[in-house]
Protein backbone atom coordinates (compact mmCIF):
# COMPACT_ATOMS: atom_id res chain seq x y z
CA UNK A 1 0.00 0.00 0.00
CA UNK A 2 1.35 3.09 -0.86
CA UNK A 3 2.16 6.10 1.75
CA UNK A 4 -1.10 7.99 0.53
CA UNK A 5 -3.16 5.58 1.34
CA UNK A 6 -1.57 4.77 4.54
CA UNK A 7 -1.60 8.43 5.51
CA UNK A 8 -5.64 8.38 4.26
CA UNK A 9 -5.90 5.52 6.70
CA UNK A 10 -3.96 7.27 9.84
CA UNK A 11 -5.93 10.87 9.46
CA UNK A 12 -9.13 8.95 9.75
CA UNK A 13 -7.56 7.27 13.08
CA UNK A 14 -6.66 10.78 14.38
CA UNK A 15 -2.76 11.32 13.27
CA UNK A 16 -1.98 15.29 12.11
CA UNK A 17 1.42 16.55 10.70
CA UNK A 18 3.51 19.29 11.25
CA UNK A 19 5.10 21.42 8.67
CA UNK A 20 8.78 21.14 8.13
CA UNK A 21 10.63 24.12 10.05
CA UNK A 22 14.31 25.32 9.19
CA UNK A 23 16.11 24.40 6.32
CA UNK A 24 13.92 20.25 6.81
CA UNK A 25 11.88 19.62 4.26
CA UNK A 26 10.75 16.64 5.77
CA UNK A 27 6.76 16.76 7.53
CA UNK A 28 6.29 15.63 10.70
CA UNK A 29 3.75 13.14 11.65
CA UNK A 30 2.15 12.46 15.29
CA UNK A 31 0.59 10.31 16.54
CA UNK A 32 -3.01 11.49 18.16
CA UNK A 33 -3.28 13.34 21.55
CA UNK A 34 0.80 13.35 20.79
CA UNK A 35 3.40 16.17 20.25
CA UNK A 36 6.92 16.74 18.95
CA UNK A 37 8.11 16.65 22.34
CA UNK A 38 7.08 13.09 22.94
CA UNK A 39 9.61 10.26 21.82
CA UNK A 40 10.73 10.50 17.93
CA UNK A 41 9.86 7.02 16.47
CA UNK A 42 7.30 5.94 18.96
CA UNK A 43 5.01 8.96 18.92
CA UNK A 44 6.19 11.47 16.40
CA UNK A 45 8.19 10.48 12.94
CA UNK A 46 9.79 12.58 10.65
CA UNK A 47 9.26 12.07 6.91
CA UNK A 48 7.82 9.78 5.16
CA UNK A 49 10.44 6.87 5.08
CA UNK A 50 10.38 7.09 8.47
CA UNK A 51 6.51 6.64 9.00
CA UNK A 52 6.39 3.81 6.47
CA UNK A 53 9.24 1.96 8.08
CA UNK A 54 6.91 1.89 11.54
CA UNK A 55 3.94 1.33 10.16
CA UNK A 56 5.59 -2.23 8.25
CA UNK A 57 6.99 -2.67 11.50
CA UNK A 58 3.48 -2.92 13.32
CA UNK A 59 1.99 -4.98 10.24
CA UNK A 60 4.58 -7.59 10.81
CA UNK A 61 3.85 -7.78 14.72
CA UNK A 62 0.30 -7.73 13.88
CA UNK A 63 0.75 -10.58 10.82
CA UNK A 64 2.41 -12.83 13.39
CA UNK A 65 -0.02 -11.62 16.79
CA UNK A 66 -2.99 -12.62 13.91
CA UNK A 67 -1.47 -16.27 13.10
CA UNK A 68 -1.10 -17.00 16.57
CA UNK A 69 -4.65 -15.80 17.07
CA UNK A 70 -6.30 -17.87 14.30
CA UNK A 71 -3.79 -20.76 15.97
CA UNK A 72 -5.32 -20.46 19.42
CA UNK A 73 -8.63 -20.15 17.89
CA UNK A 74 -8.73 -23.30 15.96
CA UNK A 75 -7.24 -25.32 18.73
CA UNK A 76 -9.59 -23.61 21.27
CA UNK A 77 -12.89 -24.92 18.28
CA UNK A 78 -11.15 -28.56 18.42
CA UNK A 79 -10.85 -28.72 21.84
CA UNK A 80 -14.71 -27.51 21.92
CA UNK A 81 -15.77 -30.32 19.62
CA UNK A 82 -14.08 -32.79 21.01
CA UNK A 83 -15.88 -31.73 24.54
CA UNK A 84 -19.56 -32.11 22.43
CA UNK A 85 -18.61 -35.59 21.14
CA UNK A 86 -18.09 -36.47 24.94
CA UNK A 87 -20.53 -35.29 26.00
CA UNK A 88 -22.97 -37.11 23.52
CA UNK A 89 -21.45 -40.28 23.87
CA UNK A 90 -21.81 -39.97 27.53
CA UNK A 91 -25.64 -39.31 26.78
CA UNK A 92 -26.20 -41.84 24.87
CA UNK A 93 -24.77 -44.52 27.28
CA UNK A 94 -26.90 -42.87 30.10
CA UNK A 95 -30.19 -43.14 27.78
CA UNK A 96 -28.60 -46.76 26.49
CA UNK A 97 -31.16 -49.75 27.54
CA UNK A 98 -29.01 -51.72 29.98
CA UNK A 99 -27.22 -54.61 28.07
CA UNK A 100 -28.49 -57.97 28.83
CA UNK A 101 -26.14 -60.86 29.21
CA UNK A 102 -26.52 -63.37 26.16
CA UNK A 103 -27.84 -66.73 27.86
CA UNK A 104 -26.20 -69.58 25.89
CA UNK A 105 -26.39 -73.35 26.79
CA UNK A 106 -23.46 -74.31 28.85
CA UNK A 107 -21.00 -76.72 27.27
CA UNK A 108 -21.13 -80.37 28.70
CA UNK A 109 -18.07 -81.79 28.33
CA UNK A 110 -18.63 -85.57 27.66
CA UNK A 111 -16.40 -87.81 29.49
CA UNK A 112 -15.74 -91.12 27.59
CA UNK A 113 -15.47 -93.93 29.28
CA UNK A 114 -12.77 -96.56 28.12
CA UNK A 115 -13.76 -100.20 28.35
CA UNK A 116 -11.28 -102.44 29.44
Amino acid sequence: MGFQARWRELKKAGWTTKRPTGVSVDFTYLKPGKTKKDVRGVDFFVGEIELMAYLDEVDLGMCACLVRLRLLLTLCCVQLSLQRQNQRKRSNLQHAPPRRRSRQPKRQVSRKRSLR
